[in-house]
């Protein structure tokens, strides 16, 4: 289908079919379309949105008030150690009672019907909105780019001065691609300008 949409306008053009083929040739050697939408998709969905999640189910299991009590009591004549529903308590070779208690208090509630679990769920549905207008960005981008690609590879003899502004705009583009999709383009590095000979 893309084939179709760019190589009419160039016949169009009058250009001659082996030099488009030589063009198609040098552009289709770059990411597709659909590969820069899946690399832009991984991008964006961020992991820390399952983090999130998870960290939001154990929130719920930890309990939600501590506490640790230490006592000391001087006491004469008593030794040994002493196991009580207050928690342990052992008497020291100076005499002295030493004990603690440790309390937990758990939410049952929460374990069963987690209001963070609705605020992730919340921004989960945020984040899918933000996915689709960036893919959206992402299509406009990636076609304005490939359409400036084919203007600078046709028009060889255009002037130099326009011909450089072709250039910049398509590596802001490609710049701009990069950063959406994690460097995909810059990592494949692709020489696209680059014609091949038959």
């Amino acid at each position: 289908m893309i084939l179709v949409v760019l190589w009419t306008p160039l016949l169009a053009q009058g250009q001659p079919p082996n030099k488009i083929k030589q063009i198609w040739a040098a552009l289709i050697r770059e990411a597709d379309i659909t590969t820069v939408l899946q690399a832009a998709t991984v991008h964006t969905q961020s992991s820390q949105l399952n983090a999130l999640q998870s960290q939001s189910r154990w929130y719920a299991a930890l309990p939600k008030k501590v506490s640790i009590r230490v006592q000391q009591h001087q006491d004469d004549g008593w030794r040994g150690t002493l196991y009580d529903d207050e928690g342990w308590s052992h008497r020291s070779l100076k005499d002295t009672r030493l004990g603690w208690r440790l309390e937990a208090e758990w939410a049952l509630s929460e374990m069963v019907y987690n209001t963070n679990l609705l605020a992730v769920k919340r921004y989960r549905r945020q984040q899918k909105q933000f996915v689709r207008e960036c893919l959206d960005e992402v299509t406009r981008i990636y076609f304005e780019r490939r359409q400036l690609q084919l203007l600078y590879m046709i028009h060889s003899s255009t002037e130099p001065l326009e011909r450089s502004k072709q250039w910049v705009k398509i590596q802001e583009l490609s710049a701009r691609l990069d950063r959406m999709t994690g460097g995909l383009l810059g990592k494949k590095g692709v020489k696209w300008w680059v014609p091949i000979k038959n």
